[in-house]
């Protein structure tokens, strides 16, 4: 399965280093992993699901669990837009202290981030699926895409909103709507 990830924001996942005289800085050569990909629509597809025996297992079975691996395979995304917009750009927060509404001594910090316009990537199966359980993984995959607003760091102050749609060939969405409907319903009896 082919995503493709529209961003009407910046966006940040933090390497956990500094450099560049940033705080935090993006991995310039996999700035958004396929590992932060997963875990975004795993928590996406959750959500969707519920809490339910039947929908945890689907979910483990897609994404994995302790002891056993997904069933496919995510890669990083590839961006694309301008060069000012793939280029990491430092953005300056402070901390304030709520009691006086001032600014926390030594709270300065400086975070890279990038504005790409678009980005693909993929989601593809490890093993064979029969053509049935692949149908509902790639339902729910698609369904959890859709799902998702935002991703990265600073999700809540303005950072990484995005639109994320499946471009699987002959993936009908409103079609894939009702066969998740359908599958949550199954799912949750």
């Amino acid at each position: 399965m082919k995503f493709k990830i529209s961003f009407f924001g910046p966006f940040r996942i933090a390497t956990g280093h500094a450099g560049n005289g940033a705080d935090d800085t993006v991995d310039p050569y996999n700035p958004l992993p396929g590992s932060s990909l997963k875990g975004l629509f795993r928590a996406s597809a959750a959500a969707l699901i519920g809490e339910t025996t039947r929908g945890r297992a689907l979910i483990d079975a897609i994404f994995g669990s302790k002891g056993r691996g997904s069933a496919w395979a995510w890669s990083m995304a590839r961006l694309a837009g301008s060069a000012a917009g793939l280029a990491p750009i430092p953005r300056a927060r402070v901390s304030i202290l709520p009691e006086t509404n001032t600014a926390r001594d030594k709270s300065l910090l400086f975070a890279e981030e990038l504005w790409p316009d678009t980005a693909t990537f993929d989601v593809n199966p490890l093993v064979p699926l029969d053509p049935a359980v692949r149908g509902r993984h790639e339902v729910l995959l698609a369904i959890a895409g859709r799902a998702i607003q935002a991703l990265g760091a600073d999700r809540r102050r303005g950072l990484g909103w995005v639109e994320i749609t499946p471009e699987a060939p002959g993936l009908d969405l409103d079609v894939a709507i009702q066969r998740f409907l359908d599958l949550r319903t199954e799912l949750a009896s």
